[in-house]
């Protein structure tokens, strides 16, 4: 069900503690409410925890440089952990032009102006506004910028707030993709809204910004202060759940940027001082507690040592198998290889998990039209269960299934698919994953090889047909996402 109005009214006032912050009465309540997604019981020992097991920020992200890819892209992965049901949609939005005197209105009530032209983009969201509340969680646009989010936590951080204008983090997100045709400007219109408006809901959180040359983090703070810094061309960075920017020099804007009062407001709060030494963003804002915890610290250290096992090589592929870890083979995996129960229920918080709702790959390519160069390989609900599909910028349409579906359980819906799928596997998974995994092995293989030949007849089409280039991009993508949906049916029903 939509939540009523005056639910919304309520969302909205305790948006923070539903967005990944839930407590874990309510992110279990919400899971057993969930058809098919209710917490597993224990299995020969293994201690199942619920989603969340204590007071957890969620999502996991990555920016590979392109001096860091197999052949020169910028990528950025994304695990969307929203969880609370949080029901996702795949959107195709046009670019559109706007009368002078147009104003976009905010959750909060407040409204900015409108800019003359919207960019085009294709995006993740949320399948109502109110219900977390926001709408983009990802997406890359025509000038192949692509945004991702994850929450954090600010030192004293207190209560939060949608009110007096303040920007949600989704509202950031979709703002950044209307507007930005580069990382950088993407990295400004964030920052300058937070400035002008603050941030609702969160009491912190940073983005993933990267276009077909580069990537940035920035974080910011409910007050509107906040920094930015460029990941090394030849480089690769995660990002868990808390403040990473440490000593931060802003005359060099090539690697930094920031607030003017980055500094000031610190030092006004009493969290830093000059005779500290160089001022340390991360350490003068962040949550010291979540920056240490083991469930921001052992994922950070796992992304960054699956990383290293392909240094100067990383492929799209490789950023999906991240996505899709356990632990597995370490001694981080509580499981015992699957023995004791599924990698989703022990205390250790794992990259892929239970309340990952969408999982994103962005690819940005310099050398090819954006239409084909930028690509969004997304896999519905839970990545280990499911597969990576490639989504077009150049796309036109996304089919009925991929753009219906509520907490109420549907079954045309393509979430519900994968999701079902999800919760059959999890019920026993040292039994069920072989073979989903296998299934999903062969069908990606299968789409790679495909899709490098449509690619190549979608390149040449461009040059004396782009209607004709667009609509072979949307029948490939639609093809194989309405295919990946009739599988994970069948994987189910068997």
């Amino acid at each position: 069900m939509y939540p009523c109005s005056p639910c919304r009214a309520g969302r909205a006032a305790r948006a923070g503690a539903l967005r990944r912050t839930a407590s874990v009465a309510l992110a279990v309540a919400s899971l057993m409410l969930s058809p098919g997604v209710g917490a597993r019981p224990a299995k020969g020992g293994c201690r199942l925890t619920g989603p969340v097991p204590g007071f957890r920020l969620r999502c996991t992200s990555v920016i590979v440089g392109r001096g860091a890819t197999a052949d020169g892209s910028v990528i950025l992965a994304h695990n969307e952990d929203l969880g609370d049901s949080a029901v996702h949609h795949y959107v195709a939005v046009p670019r559109r032009s706007h009368a002078p005197g147009e104003v976009v209105t905010l959750w909060s009530g407040a409204t900015l102006p409108q800019v003359p032209v919207t960019w085009a983009y294709t995006a993740t969201t949320l399948f109502d506004v109110a219900w977390v509340p926001g709408d983009v969680t990802s997406g890359v646009n025509e000038r192949q910028v692509a945004v991702v989010n994850d929450s954090a936590q600010l030192r004293d951080a207190g209560g939060s707030s949608t009110s007096g204008g303040r920007v949600l983090w989704s509202e950031f997100s979709r703002l950044a993709l209307e507007r930005a045709e580069t990382a950088r400007q993407a990295v400004r219109v964030i920052g300058e809204l937070a400035e002008k408006h603050g941030l609702g809901g969160d009491s912190a959180t940073m983005f993933g910004v990267t276009d077909a040359t580069e990537g940035w983090w920035i974080e910011i703070t409910r007050d509107g202060q906040w920094v930015a810094e460029r990941v090394p061309d030849d480089g690769a960075s995660v990002r868990a759940n808390a403040f990473r920017v440490g000593v931060v020099d802003l005359g060099n804007p090539d690697r930094f940027m920031g607030s003017a009062d980055l500094v000031s407001h610190a030092e006004a709060r009493g969290w830093y001082a000059r005779s500290d030494g160089p001022f340390d963003f991360a350490r003068a804002y962040g949550d010291a507690r979540t920056a240490a915890a083991a469930w921001n610290t052992h994922r950070e250290e796992r992304v960054r040592d699956l990383l290293g096992t392909f240094p100067r090589a990383v492929k799209p592929s490789d950023l999906m198998a991240v996505l899709r870890d356990h632990y597995e083979g370490t001694s981080r995996d509580l499981t015992g290889g699957y023995a004791l129960g599924s990698p989703h229920g022990t205390d250790e918080y794992t990259v892929c998990r239970r309340e990952t709702e969408v999982a994103v790959v962005f690819q940005s390519r310099s050398w090819l039209p954006p239409e084909i160069g930028a690509v969004s390989w997304r896999a519905m609900a839970t990545p280990c269960t499911s597969p990576f599909v490639p989504w077009y910028l150049g796309g036109t349409y996304v089919p009925t299934s991929y753009r219906t579906g509520s907490p109420s359980r549907k079954e045309s819906s393509a979430y519900w698919a994968f999701r079902n799928l999800f919760a059959s596997v999890d019920d026993d998974y040292a039994g069920r994953i072989g073979p989903v995994r296998r299934t999903w092995r062969d069908f990606e293989a299968g789409e790679a090889s495909d899709q490098a030949r449509m690619e190549a007849a979608a390149l040449k089409l461009h040059g004396t047909d782009p209607g004709a280039a667009r609509r072979m991009l949307t029948a490939f993508s639609d093809t194989r996402a309405l295919l990946a949906c009739q599988r994970a049916r069948a994987l189910v029903s068997r």
